[in-house]
């Protein structure tokens, strides 16, 4: 009797033991999943249950769009995307947006109504390269689960970053036998998997994640990040290039809709395209086709904002950007950004109206310098005008003559012989 039930003992301990051991893993997942980890073979936060799934709500889009007249809207090259932006739209005003805090690089664009009032806003911030190693991540690394790692491509990773939900069935209203034979069909490859999306989540989710999804229209991942303005939302577009993660900030209000328009537009119509030159030089040439009144009024100042996005570096194009724009009337509203952006960086807003010219003490300067030597070059081309050549034996006593003429008017010697002797 002792033997059968040290047998029976032994037997239920094995069993428990062997149950433990084929369920083990997937305790050590739910526990993982939910309260993070640290140990030698991985290191996980613990993170909102918001991080465990897509949201299904942010992908969608509503039907605004769909009132919208096409004539209204034109995609530009702007940057690096393919961007929509608003042509003599009867809601909607576009004004440059440039990030100062950052790289001057960060071109955006903000969208008004015609009060002036912001309704949407986005900025272009700086790319990211997309790596799939987790580096002192040593679970991933092991042959079992690495060889499965690497069945996955980069585009499916990139996906599944986005769409894969984390989370383990729950029991519901089944029972216990049934519950963990459908548990026992889940592969711990699958399992380990999940917990590295979860930890390239962790590596390019920003900490104020909130929601995430993918809209497969265009290929676009979108994060929904927290805020504590319940008027504004803030969200991430992400376009996966090449291996580079193309970015772009985007906010809008919730309270009005011409914020979700112009979110739903901006879903549609976004892609990668690669910022050129030759783009520049394209759409300068369609700005130089249109009317007068046109290239100077809204519509010229977006072919050229889009035209500028790609050779922002580029001074002069910017000086000349401002100044034609300041031919137009009521273009303050377009010039403001440029004009901080010229001083910010140039120490001048190139403005040619005294009221709206600002620049440094040294810009100032440099201004004046060369104003004074231009009016002397004129003076000097009058001068030559109103002289007769014939009563000089040669080029040397012309300019004798001239800085004796200069001498007697007090005039800077030093200055004007360096003149003359140059041309």
């Amino acid at each position: 009797m002792k033997v059968i039930f040290f047998l029976f003992t032994s037997l239920i301990v094995v069993a428990t033991f062997v149950v433990f051991l084929v369920f083990a893993p997937y305790h050590f997942y739910y526990v993982t999943l939910n309260e993070g980890l640290i140990s030698e073979y991985l290191t996980l936060k613990r993170h909102d249950s918001s991080w465990h799934k897509t949201s299904v709500e942010l992908s969608k889009g509503g039907d605004t769009v769909f009132s919208e007249s096409t004539d209204l809207w034109r995609d530009f090259h702007f940057s690096n995307f393919n961007l929509p932006f608003p042509l003599l739209h009867p809601s909607l005003l576009v004004v440059p947006y440039i990030d100062f805090e950052g790289s001057y690089d960060e071109l955006g664009a903000r969208f008004l109504d015609r009060g002036e009032q912001e309704l949407a806003e986005f900025l272009i911030l700086p790319s990211e390269s997309y790596e799939l190693t987790q580096k002192k991540q040593k679970l991933f690394e092991l042959p079992y689960f690495r060889a499965h790692l690497r069945e996955k491509t980069p585009a499916q990773i990139w996906q599944d970053m986005f769409t894969l939900d984390l989370d383990l069935e729950g029991k519901g209203n089944r029972d216990w036998t049934t519950y963990l034979q459908e548990l026992y069909k889940i592969d711990y490859r699958d399992l380990v998997y999940k917990l590295y999306i979860l930890k390239m989540r962790e590596h390019y989710f920003p900490v104020n994640t909130d929601k995430f999804a993918f809209y497969k229209d265009t290929g676009v991942a979108i994060i929904d990040l927290k805020n504590d303005d319940e008027s504004y939302k803030d969200e991430l577009f992400f376009i996966l290039e090449k291996d580079i993660i193309y970015k772009i900030k985007f906010r809008y209000n919730v309270h009005n809709i011409m914020g979700e328009v112009v979110r739903e537009k901006i879903l549609q119509s976004i892609r990668y395209q690669e910022s050129s030159e030759d783009s520049t030089n394209a759409i300068y040439a369609q700005y130089k086709q249109l009317e007068y009144e046109e290239r100077i009024d809204q519509k010229g100042m977006v072919y050229l904002y889009a035209a500028w996005s790609h050779v922002p570096k580029k001074k002069e194009f910017l000086k000349e950007m401002i100044r034609f724009l300041e031919r137009g009337k009521g273009n303050q509203v377009y010039l403001r950004s440029l004009y901080d952006y010229a001083y910010k960086l140039y120490g001048t807003n190139f403005s040619l109206d005294k009221d709206n010219l600002k620049e440094s003490s040294e810009e100032r300067l440099k201004r004046l310098i060369k104003k004074e030597s231009d009016e002397e070059y004129e003076a000097i081309g009058r001068e030559k005008l109103n002289i007769d050549d014939t009563k000089f034996e040669n080029r040397e006593q012309k300019i004798d003559f001239l800085l004796q003429k200069a001498k007697d008017n007090n005039e800077n010697l030093d200055e004007k012989d360096n003149v003359l002797r140059s041309h």
